[in-house]
């Protein structure tokens, strides 16, 4: 899988500043709250204003949280689920540094071990739910926050 996102570096200005990738957290604006995704609400991230503090309450049995079923929250502008928290989803994208130019879609070096890992998962704060997060690990690692998602290009059934 593709993690599509727009990279804009060095004099252009996505979001947050130069070198930031442009992406909402969700598909209704700037904000976030546990009525959208399924995430660690901290009352520190600016646009995370949910009234509850915390783990998702509906997903959290104390002492461990969880994922929520696929499709409880609304979809994006996409019409895709679950890309603000749940859980980070794997890559086919491999790791490494951004080129100094705007680029769409950047794929990271032809050659590696470690792929990117994106979004953020039930465990992670608002600002870690984005698309433009993003961590890497070699493919045998398993987290109960991370999966993957099966994507076909446009026009396949």
């Amino acid at each position: 899988m593709e993690c599509g996102v727009s990279v804009t570096n060095g004099d252009g200005v996505g979001e947050g500043g130069a070198g930031r990738v442009k992406r909402k957290p969700v598909s209704r604006g700037d904000t976030i709250t546990h009525s959208q995704a399924n995430y660690y609400s901290y009352s520190e991230d600016a646009y995370d204003i949910s009234p509850t503090r915390g783990y998702h309450p509906a997903y959290d049995n104390n002492p461990v949280p969880y994922t929520s079923p696929v499709g409880v929250f609304e979809p994006n502008g996409y019409g895709l689920y679950d890309m603000a928290g749940n859980v980070m989803e794997w890559c086919w994208d491999r790791y490494g540094s951004y080129s100094s130019g705007s680029q769409t879609d950047p794929r990271g070096p032809a050659s590696g071990s470690d792929r990117m890992i994106r979004g953020g998962g039930w465990n992670e704060r608002a600002n870690e739910c984005r698309v433009a997060n993003r961590y890497h690990f070699v493919l045998d690692h398993e987290f109960s926050y991370v999966g993957f998602r099966s994507a076909l290009p446009s026009g396949q059934p």
